[in-house]
């Protein structure tokens, strides 16, 4: 009885609010589209351009390790800040769907500006557990087509 009265309870704020829900993450996902994503692909082709990498793959990795450590460096500097990035978009996320619940009425800047303040000053097991359970679970999923240095490339493991 007490769980089907906070199904109700929860399902009506949530279609009573449903906009602001929509909203965020809708705000969410046009930022990483349209500035980190392009920001972190520039960042990768400048990072390879730069060491002399043509392209990265499995053909070349012994090369890449021997040859151009700088650039693993480099892209393994990179790929920690993707992670940072991933773990402050679930908290920008959380942090929303908070303000929103508790009819706080924060403007996005500040809701901005608490999930960065959360993510930063949380516990810091949260974020290897996080990671661990993400990154981890989407290693099972193949990619079938993938960017490097601006240049589409098909993996191969399934058709066009």
């Amino acid at each position: 009885m007490k769980d089907q009265k906070l199904l109700r309870n929860a399902t009506r704020t949530f279609f009573h609010n449903w906009g602001a829900y929509v909203s965020l993450l809708i705000v969410i996902n046009l930022l990483l589209s349209i500035i980190v994503v392009p920001i972190m692909e520039f960042m990768t082709s400048v990072i390879l351009k730069s060491n002399g990498v043509p392209y990265i793959s499995y053909t070349n990795a012994v090369w890449l390790l021997t040859q151009k450590p700088l650039a693993i460096l480099e892209l393994l500097l990179l790929l920690i800040a993707i992670f940072a990035l991933v773990f402050w978009q679930f908290a920008f996320i959380l942090y929303g769907i908070d303000n929103i619940a508790l009819q706080q009425n924060m403007t996005l800047w500040q809701v901005c500006k608490g999930a960065f303040k959360h993510a930063t000053s949380s516990n810091r097991q949260l974020f290897i557990l996080y990671r661990l359970l993400y990154f981890n679970s989407a290693t099972l999923i193949c990619v079938p087509e993938f960017s490097v240095a601006g240049k589409s490339h098909h993996s191969g493991l399934y058709p066009r």
